[in-house]
């Protein structure tokens, strides 16, 4: 997704596809853009992302699309945001990812808690690279939003007490605290929807 000021432009496209990414770049070549907001995931197959079961085809597969994909997405688009006068670039990642909280969350899918936790190293390595342009790198945990991947994930693991919200309401969320977000904020760690930030 790709915000300039108020104008929100989607773009959809095969993030595992290099020549689709190239093609992106090539749409928005010398165009600033203010915000890029990384949100592709899949979870993968939930039947062998748990212990006993787990392969590595289906491993790659998620880490594909959740880390190369936003990392290949932001190498391709970051000269356009470091020419923007907000600079930001923002990846979705999650609270089930956080090695430090780990042992709070409980059972979970192998493969997406893996990949969001390798989302949030590269994007903090990322970080690193971009900061002499002024580009900012945050990750945000939004609220889990009624969809069919997050009722796929409750069915699986049993997490029907789960809080969420509408598909809007948590974009709403979302928007004053990716507004809010700077240097530093993006380094304290995940930033939440409620306010409060998630360690890595």
């Amino acid at each position: 997704v790709l915000f300039r000021s108020k104008k929100v432009v989607i773009e959809k496209l095969d993030v595992t596809s290099d020549a689709d990414i190239a093609a992106l770049a090539a749409k928005y070549k010398g165009k600033p853009i203010d915000l890029l907001l990384n949100n592709a995931g899949i979870l993968g197959n939930l039947q062998t992302s748990k212990i006993g079961q787990l392969t590595r085809k289906d491993l790659l597969e998620v880490m594909d699309v959740n880390v190369f994909g936003s990392l290949a997405v932001a190498q391709a688009l970051r000269d356009n945001v470091a020419m923007s006068k907000q600079k930001k670039i923002v990846a979705v990642s999650s609270g089930i990812g956080s090695t430090t909280s780990a042992d709070r969350i409980g059972p979970g899918p192998y493969y997406y808690r893996i990949s969001k936790a390798a989302l949030d190293m590269s994007m903090r390595a990322l970080a690193q690279d971009v900061k002499a342009q002024g580009v900012i790198v945050a990750l945000i945990s939004p609220t889990p939003a009624d969809t069919d991947m997050l009722a796929t994930y409750r069915k699986t693991f049993g997490m029907g007490t789960m809080k969420s919200a509408t598909p809007a309401e948590a974009v709403t969320k979302a928007i004053p605290v990716i507004d809010g977000i700077d240097q530093a904020k993006a380094a304290k760690g995940m930033l939440v929807a409620d306010g409060n930030v998630l360690p890595w």
